[in-house]
């Protein structure tokens, strides 16, 4: 009688709903008449409740805090794929870019090829150009660097299998307590990212379920009990009438049937064979498979395309050498000069003089004022005429 008066507040509430003279006279009912079977029946669903009502509260309530914090590793997951699109549309901004500038590399080809070269378009290519294909190059490499080593450390993880790796992150993360699931949820990670292996199998949410079965169990006998107790020997306890008993009673099956109904689903919503084929679509098809060709492909295409660059650059290295020394190189219309300065000279003056005269020569010639005999045709015509007087210029020397 204590206990249902102590759990009055709690209980009587609910019943008031569906019989609202049950609560009234409910303080007056004397059990002490109860046949044994119900007596021990109260008893025991009054101990295992006190014993168990807490323990199920905390874990519903761990349970409910887990399912939020996943929630929310999730969605900040997700929105914090949006900041790290950039790297991809720089890279391939990038390599757009140096796509571009190779085909305008490769039209100033056709250009020189078709000897139609101004000096506008020379300056163009060797001071913005050139420039501008050596960042790129760069960059490009920098990119298909951070790409392949992205790659290498992805199919580290995936090497095997994951789920050693996973495992190993749900346990750092409960030992260290830091955003670490506290309920049974992490025994659930566990049991399915392992393949829902036997040896992972979450008894805590087992132990739970198996608890609230019991309480309706006891329940169930509770009021199958009350529903067997003489409507005489009712009346003579409680001196009510008992059609009230069995408007509880019934309710109360009606509760267990609804409870347990439910109890299943919950119980079937966390079968293995709804969770670990999402772990491993996630794990092995999305990550482990398309992921690592996505990364693999992008990294291998960057990195051809540094290969190809730097082979570019190294032949207009090479292009740049070859250049300068055609531009210092004495032209052929000096030649043409010293050979008439030359001709008419001992060998003797041809050896002394006529070296020294060359050296004096060479600064009139159209190394000096037109870098090449290609680019200046008067410079013929000035070393020629340099060439008719070479006794003047000597002595001015």
């Amino acid at each position: 009688m204590e206990d249902w008066e102590d759990i009055q507040g709690e209980f009587c509430p609910i019943v008031t709903g569906i019989n609202g003279t049950f609560c009234d006279p409910f303080p007056q009912c004397n059990f002490t008449g109860l046949p044994p079977d119900a007596q021990e029946a109260l008893e025991e669903l009054f101990e295992g409740a006190g014993e168990y009502s807490g323990q199920i509260l905390a874990f519903v309530l761990a349970f409910q805090e887990d399912l939020q914090r996943v929630y929310d590793l999730i969605d900040k997951f997700l929105n914090g794929q949006e900041p790290l699109e950039w790297t991809f549309w720089i890279s391939f901004s990038f390599a757009m870019a140096l796509g571009t500038l190779c085909i305008f590399i490769l039209w100033g080809l056709r250009l020189a090829h078709q000897k139609r070269i101004g000096p506008a378009i020379d300056w163009v290519r060797q001071r913005l150009m050139f420039p501008m294909f050596i960042v790129f190059v760069v960059f490009a490499a920098a990119f298909a660097v951070a790409f392949f080593f992205t790659a290498i450390a992805a199919s580290d993880w995936c090497i095997d299998s994951p789920n050693p790796k996973v495992t190993w992150v749900l346990d750092e993360s409960q030992g260290a307590n830091i955003d670490g699931l506290e309920s049974a949820l992490y025994q659930l990670g566990k049991y399915y990212v392992n393949g829902c292996s036997a040896d992972f199998a979450p008894t805590e949410l087992l132990g739970q379920l198996e608890n609230f079965a019991w309480l309706l169990q006891r329940v169930d006998e509770l009021s199958t009990q009350m529903l067997a107790v003489d409507p005489a020997e009712w009346f003579a306890v409680c001196g009510s009438d008992f059609s009230m008993l069995e408007t509880v009673a019934s309710w109360m099956q009606q509760q267990v049937c609804l409870t347990g109904q439910t109890l299943e689903d919950v119980n079937r919503f966390f079968w293995c064979r709804h969770w670990n084929p999402i772990y491993t679509l996630m794990m092995y098809d999305a990550i482990c498979y398309d992921a690592q060709a996505g990364l693999a492909r992008v990294a291998t295409s960057m990195l051809v395309i540094t290969i190809c660059s730097f082979v570019v650059l190294l032949l207009r290295a090479a292009a740049f050498d070859i250049e300068d020394e055609e531009e210092y190189l004495s032209p052929s219309c000096l030649q043409k000069a010293y050979y008439k300065c030359f001709k008419s000279m001992d060998p003797y003056e041809e050896s002394s003089i006529g070296r020294r005269q060359a050296y004096v020569l060479a600064p009139f010639g159209c190394c000096r004022f037109g870098h090449g005999c290609r680019k200046n045709s008067n410079s013929l015509h000035e070393s020629e005429a340099a060439a008719e007087e070479p006794d003047d210029i000597v002595i001015d020397a």
